[in-house]
């Protein structure tokens, strides 16, 4: 059975996939550490041997230019099935079939590189030779891989011409639902409640803050613990964004009890309140999500928790 290789484990961004020794980079260059990281799976063996059958169904491509020549002469690439979008920390693959028209056996030892955010090419994954007989033709699977950041990866079968993108977009959770995020952090957003009216404790006496009947106040509660052995500081409150259709809201400053106040969380610890928006009256409970984005050395990290 044909087995490929990954050319190293994307555990540590762009930079960590030029760095691998004996990869053979097409158009190797110094990666900045700002692109996003990403890990793979154990790779999966390719699909079944060189036939001379159909394109599993895939795709056929555009003529748009005559293909390169691979590692076998007259080889061609048939068709791509590329990796769909995903949400971030999500796996996607992505499969290629190639066919052989000559009259001769072909061998091919396909390569593939990759770019992230349109930094330059490096070194992605490789397979091992394979045979084609005469209109033999042959489909790769690549290994899984993932992003744990917003970003947007190309990739390119080398000699053959064509690319393809996947997109990496925000992680979206149920109320209630742990993220754990670059540094380790477990971020919580509960569900959301509605109030024309709340009350808090100030100089000894109860006050009450009510609205007019056309706004009304959102309240939802963050809990954020620490999960690494050294202090972390909590999210920023201004990252937390109320969100009904294509409107968003920030929050705002209420006095009284229980409201979210950013610190640093010492190792094992746990912090948390509510936050406080104020919207127009409209909409409901459950038309409300709660999004979430923050920025990190390697690059930025969105989530959206929503109704169940």
């Amino acid at each position: 059975m044909k087995r490929r290789t990954m050319l190293c484990v994307l555990g540590t961004g762009v930079a960590g996939i030029a760095g691998c020794s004996g990869s053979p980079d097409p158009e190797p260059a110094a990666q900045p550490t700002s692109q996003p990281s990403e890990t793979t799976a154990e790779p999966k063996a390719d699909s079944d041997s060189s036939t001379a059958g159909d394109d599993s169904g895939a795709q056929a491509l555009e003529d748009e230019s005559p293909p390169e020549a691979a590692a076998g002469g007259d080889v061609r690439l048939l068709s791509i099935e590329p990796p769909e979008r995903a949400q971030i920390d999500g796996e996607v693959d992505y499969r290629f079939t190639v066919e052989n028209p000559g009259d001769e056996p072909a061998v091919v030892e396909p390569t593939t590189s990759a770019r992230w955010n349109g930094a330059d090419w490096t070194a992605h994954e490789r397979w091992d030779p394979v045979e084609l007989p005469p209109d033999g033709r042959h489909t790769f699977e690549s290994s899984p891989f993932t992003s744990q950041y917003l970003s947007t990866v190309e990739l390119r079968i080398d000699g053959f011409g064509p690319t393809f993108s996947t997109e990496f977009t925000e992680k979206r959770l149920p109320f209630s639902a742990e993220y754990s995020d670059p540094l380790d952090r477990e971020v919580t957003v509960d569900d959301s409640s509605i109030q024309s009216s709340y009350e808090y404790e100030s100089g000894g006496y109860r006050r009450v803050v009510e609205l007019g009947s056309d706004e009304q106040f959102v309240f939802v509660t963050v809990d954020v613990v620490n999960r690494t052995d050294e202090p972390v500081p909590a999210p920023a409150r201004t990252e937390f964004s109320l969100i009904d259709d294509e409107e968003s809201y920030y929050p705002i400053r209420m006095p009284g009890d229980g409201d979210y106040e950013p610190a640093q969380i010492p190792w094992g610890a746990r912090t948390g309140g509510r936050i406080a928006y104020k919207t127009p009256s409209r909409p409901t409970r459950d038309d409300f999500r709660v999004g979430w984005y923050a920025s990190f050395a390697e690059g930025d990290v969105g989530v959206i928790w929503t109704p169940d």
